[in-house]
């Protein structure tokens, strides 16, 4: 058979194929999902790309950046963060783990190790002008880049050629798989005056082996593969089968192609309006397909490593499937309602759904689904539909009335009472062919169908019964569980203990019950006692609305999840369980009914119908993985991969980790432990931990991560490290710091002896020093020519014939030396001895100048001056310098004064004369040329800085005073310390 026969017969089918998609359509399914948007964490709801790094973590190519989800959040990259392009349009990982960005100019941007670096010869790529179309790298880090104008193959040194030959000509297209090794060049040549041709030119690791001329241009979207063959699309619209044979279409749709992917052996199409699924066997034909999520518009469709599918959309977002297995029939399907509030599979196959206002749909085993006439008075949403053995189905609206649906789908409406509580009819059982109906406020009778009667009305709100024997019935109501008599119509409280609110009970042997509850898990009855299966033996979601059972395997839904318990015994208690919720793809919606059919689970839930066959309930449970994201020493990032780090001196470590499982939502827990400080593993579900001023040590922080199916993470993450202690730590600084303490103890010891010593010797000399000064003041306080001058005015008066004045001058003059003497006894005089000390000394004065001053002593109301101590011969020279040179040579009267006063804790002494001053003596003097030095001032000034060396510095002022800018005297303060006794 020739070429062109074969694509005869190859067009015949593919036409027969697209007809075959096209009319096999009835009613659909999709996959319960979540959508990420903008309000999630996204830059923009544009995306155009994604791919998994090898930790596992999805990168996402949006038209504002790049971004990276951690099963968390969304973390977002952009120029700031190196990207070369804020618009990334495709996401390409080679075989070193690098991802390689292609953004809407010819640079490249590169990530790895969650950095982003240009790629170093993008100045080859901008001098060349070109567009990137596609790319990869191949086993010698070679980049093929695919632009329109051929393919550009640049070396890691540096080298670059462009492929234009005849061979390759120009608008040359290079594709891989997204297995990394096969790929593809096209050749999309034009030869004027010939056919245009489209040569397609499929090679594995560089060597191209098959050389095929299409019916059509090769897709952008390149190949995949699917047993052992490629798919590709052809043109905008066309599917096609490559193999060794030949290129074979097989489907035509409607819609503009834009992403292709191989999704457990099913072909995933994402166009311009949606997604379809399509199954073939293995003669490409196909059988079955299938659209979902229509009016979006899709650029990737992605399948992450725990078998959750990602599909990527231009303005809307990313939609996240996270169960395959798991089906969802809405509006978007061919429903007539999105909210089921009621499910229940027949005996012919098909599936009843209740709606919100009364609507009831029927599914048909074939897809078909229709409505069936709303006989309801009251639209109200439906509550539950009842399977009888006869295979009519009962149901009732919420606050409404009962109806009956027969086996020719017709509805009768059932006779109520028009007096008493049973006009509402909440759940219908049936024992031994007899039907009953439960109320809020007893048990009815169902007679010929379609007529309740009351038959056992009590006091108690039921939620649901079931029979235990012929007239005993065992009812679940709002204070716990009932044991009616529906004969004696008499009730008894079998478990007075449990007041809890019971939702559904159910028989499921001839001795055992299980009923749920509000808040308490579910409980058995056996032998007449309860047995509880709740929060104590692990169980999460404890709020059950509904029970179903088949044979030793228990179905219960809460209002967001479902759970499976497998009974293997109950004396004693042996039993297994699984919780499921959206998490494993159950939807995000919430759960309003359950039922069982012959091998699949309804859910009736807010989003639609979900169905999924019962040995498909061991949902996603692919362990996560656990990644040491960052690792801070002191505030510094270490790399988490370094074997074993060494740290100088006592440090903060802060470890942050992710354990990473999309289907788990971040709702995961962790166990670590820091070898070397701890034994015991610790637990948290933060990502972050931080362990300050660790001492000296090896150390090895592990970490494990467990999801929402309580499933650890297959290994460990670990970052080992050594802790060195300071240099001030170490056993040559011990040996450096007692010989250094040494030497400083020897020299303080040695300072402190010469310290000691010094101190002595300079107390010694103070001691001898304040002596002499003493000796200094006794020797200069009679001065010589007072005594000489005494002496003479005692002659003068002899010789003058006064003797008595001679003798009182004598008289005094022997009291003062008699006082000096006493004085240069003590160290301290009082101040009243000083004071009449200074009286006898003045008076003398004052009769040797014969009478030429006068003097006032004064006190400033001093009191207990016998008992205020001043060190002696302090004053007195002070009033000496005053009479000699102040009073010598004076015109005017004369006058000094002495005052004694307290000030600041001190006693001060003013002395203050109206002498000549001392610039007119020192005039005088000047003219005379003599010079007179006060000896005991200065004397005196010395035993005062002595005396308060150790107290406060002595101060001693002396003031020139004047008059019209005339000297007119001296004042001289002097403050000294006193001592009271």
């Amino acid at each position: 058979m020739g070429m062109i026969t074969r694509f005869k017969l190859v067009f015949r089918s593919f036409f027969l194929f697209v007809f075959f998609l096209i009319s096999t359509f009835g009613i659909g399914q999709h996959y319960p999902h979540k959508v990420f948007t903008k309000i999630d964490g996204l830059p923009t709801e544009v995306i155009y790309d994604m791919v998994e790094d090898d930790q596992g973590f999805l990168w996402i190519a949006t038209g504002y950046g790049i971004s990276k989800y951690d099963g968390y959040s969304f973390t977002n990259y952009g120029i700031d963060q190196g990207l070369a392009d804020i618009d990334a349009f495709v996401l390409r990982k080679d075989r070193f783990g690098r991802i390689w960005v292609i953004g809407n100019s010819s640079r490249l941007s590169i990530l790895e190790n969650g950095r982003i670096y240009p790629f170093e010869f993008n100045n080859i790529l901008e001098d060349l002008k070109v567009i990137c179309i596609d790319l990869f790298i191949d086993k010698d880090n070679t980049l093929h880049y695919s632009s329109a104008v051929g393919e550009i193959i640049i070396k890691s040194n540096g080298e670059y050629r462009i492929i234009d030959s005849v061979d390759a000509p120009v608008n040359l297209q290079v594709h891989q798989t997204d297995e990394g090794n096969p790929y593809v060049r096209q050749y999309r040549a034009f030869t004027p005056g010939r056919p245009r041709k489209h040569p397609i030119r499929f090679c594995l690791a560089g060597k191209c082996q098959t050389t095929i001329t299409s019916i059509g241009s090769l897709g952008r979207v390149a190949l995949k593969i699917l047993n052992d063959n490629w798919v590709v699309n052809i043109g905008s619209d066309t599917l096609a089968m490559i193999s060794a044979n030949g290129i074979f279409p097989f489907a035509k749709l409607e819609s503009e192609i834009r992403c292709l992917s191989i999704i457990e052996n099913d072909i995933w199409v994402g166009t311009a309006n949606g997604i379809r699924v399509i199954s073939i066997d293995d003669n490409c034909k196909i059988t079955n397909a299938r659209t979902i999520y229509r009016n979006r518009s899709f650029s990737r469709i992605y399948q992450d490593g725990w078998g959750g599918v990602w599909c990527s959309t231009i303005n809307h977002g990313m939609i996240y499937i996270p169960q395959l297995k798991v089906k969802l029939f809405s509006t978007e399907d061919g429903l007539s309602f999105d909210l089921v509030s009621a499910v229940q599979p027949d005996k012919q196959g098909r599936i009843f759904l209740g709606g919100e206002n009364g609507e009831i749909s029927v599914l048909e085993p074939d897809g078909n689904s229709y409505l069936l006439p709303n006989m309801l008075r009251n639209k109200r949403r439906i509550r539950d539909f009842f399977l009888m053995s006869n295979g009519d189905i009962y149901f009732d609206a919420y606050q409404s009335e009962v109806y009956r649906i027969d086996s020719k789908l017709s509805i009768h409406r059932m006779e109520q009472p028009k007096t008493g509580p049973f006009s509402t009819i909440k759940y219908i059982h049936e024992s031994d062919g007899e039907l009953f109906g439960g109320t809020a406020r007893g048990i009815a009778s169902i007679v010929g169908k379609d007529v309740i009667r009351p038959k056992a009305p009590n006091q108690f709100r039921l939620t649901s019964f079931c029979s235990k024997n012929d007239s005993v019935f065992y009812m679940s109501t709002l204070d716990g569980i009932t044991c009616f008599n529906i004969n004696s119509e008499s009730h008894w409280d079998p478990f007075p203990e449990f007041n809890q609110r019971a939702t559904h009970i159910l028989k499921i042997s001839d001795m055992d019950y299980v009923f749920s509850t509000d808040g308490k898990g579910i409980f058995f009855i056996h032998n007449d006692s309860l047995i509880n299966i709740g929060k104590d033996q692990g169980l999460k979601k404890l709020f059950f609305q509904k029970l179903m059972v088949n044979g030793k395997t228990i179905w219960g839904i809460t209002k967001h999840g479902l759970t499976k318990f497998e009974i293997n015994s109950l004396d004693p208690l042996d039993f297994t369980f699984e919780e499921y919720d959206y998490k494993d793809g159950l939807g995000y919606g919430r759960l309003l009914d359950l039922e069982l059919g012959d091998s699949c689970i309804y859910l009736a839930s807010t989003e639609g119908l979900i169905v999924f066959n019962e040995k498909d309930a061991q949902l996603n449970l692919e362990p996560p993985n656990i990644i040491l994201n960052k690792v801070l020493v002191n505030g510094l990032e270490i790399d988490p991969k370094d074997s074993m780090c060494t740290v100088q001196g006592s440090s903060n470590i802060e470890f942050n980790f992710t354990g990473l499982n999309f289907v788990s939502g971040g709702d995961m827990l962790y166990r670590y432990k820091l070898e070397g400080l701890h034994t015991d593993w610790s637990f948290t579900k933060g990502r972050q931990l931080q362990y300050n001023t660790l001492g000296p040590g090896k150390y090895r922080f592990l970490v494990a991560a467990r999801d929402h199916k309580e499933v650890w993470s297959r290994e460990l993450a670990s970052f080992g490290f050594q802790v060195f202690p300071p240099f001030w730590q170490t056993w040559w600084f011990y040996v450096l710091e007692a010989l250094l303490g040494s030497l400083i103890i020897f020299s303080l010891v040695n300072w402190r002896i010469r310290y000691l010593h010094g101190v002595e010797v300079k107390k010694e000399k103070e001691e001898r020093e304040k002596a002499q000064l003493e000796l200094d003041a006794l020797k200069h306080q009679m001065n010589p020519h007072f005594l000489f001058n005494t002496l003479n005015s005692i002659q003068a008066f002899v010789s003058s014939s006064d003797k008595g004045e001679a003798v009182r001058y004598l008289s005094r003059f022997s009291r003062l030396i008699r006082r000096n003497l006493e004085h240069s006894k003590d160290t301290n005089v009082s101040l009243k001895e000083e004071i009449d000390f200074l009286q006898i000394y003045l008076d003398l004065e004052r009769m040797r100048f014969d009478n030429a001053f006068d003097y006032e002593i004064g006190v400033d109301g001093i009191q207990g001056m016998d008992s205020i101590r001043i060190p002696n011969l302090i004053v007195q020279p002070y009033v000496e310098n005053a009479v000699l040179h102040g009073m010598n040579n004076l015109k005017r009267k004369g006058h000094i004064k002495v005052d004694f006063s307290f000030e600041d804790d001190m006693l001060k002494c003013v002395v203050e004369d109206n002498g000549v001053g001392r610039s007119k003596e020192k005039e005088e003097k000047g003219k005379e040329g003599r010079e007179n030095r006060s000896v005991g001032m200065t004397i005196t000034q010395r035993r005062l800085k002595l005396l308060n060396a150790r107290i406060v510095n002595p101060k001693v002022q002396v003031i020139d005073l004047f008059e019209n800018g005339n000297p007119c005297g001296t004042r001289i303060e002097i403050v000294m310390p006193y001592l009271i006794e």
